[in-house]
């Protein structure tokens, strides 16, 4: 003979608070453990930006007859194509990548400063007063498979500079004043 006990919602729910009260330092030690790896985590990842942008297009009615440009126009309304050539050649000029690599180029996107400490767990990004000023060719910069890092050890009489390629060291220079 099976018997079954049915225990309404609130019996039920209490079961579950006095479990979790009787083992509350279970559910404390998960939290922070799973707090602390989250820290970590984000203070070591690297960032993965997505930007979207939006561009108003209009349609130059001096390039085309006024009647017929009225006319393209109604059309336009009601879900015809007629003057919609220009405006998907300009999204294809604005979308080329060409243009986003003289974006990249220009406002020096490719190149980060950053200072570590606590090792690497604390970054520190240095905008507009980066101690040191790194230019790269821009047709060296076409050609990397992998980002270039510079390390920077700086001492009163020498300053030492490796450059690493993923995990692999490329160069290592000592200068002793600057500009260089």
């Amino acid at each position: 003979m099976q018997t079954s006990t049915n225990k309404s919602t609130k019996e039920q729910i209490t079961e579950i608070l006095e479990f979790i009260l009787k083992n509350w330092y279970y559910f404390l030690i998960g939290f922070g453990i799973c707090g602390i790896i989250g820290i970590i985590h984000l203070k070591t990842a690297t960032p993965i930006w997505n930007v979207r942008a939006q561009v108003g297009l209009r349609h130059d009615e001096s390039l085309v007859g006024g009647n017929i440009s009225k006319a393209s126009s109604l059309m336009s309304s009601f879900g015809f194509s007629s003057g919609s050539v220009n405006i998907e050649d300009e999204t294809l000029k604005l979308s080329s990548q060409g243009n986003f690599r003289k974006l990249v180029e220009n406002f020096g996107l490719n190149t980060e400063y950053v200072q570590l400490k606590y090792l690497g767990l604390s970054k520190t990004k240095l905008y507009e007063n980066q101690p040191i000023l790194l230019k790269v060719d821009p047709h060296m910069a076409d050609t990397l498979r992998t980002k270039i890092e510079f390390s920077l050890n700086i001492s009163p009489e020498v300053t030492k500079i490796n450059m690493k390629a993923g995990k692999k060291e490329i160069g290592t220079f000592e200068l002793s004043s600057f500009p260089e």
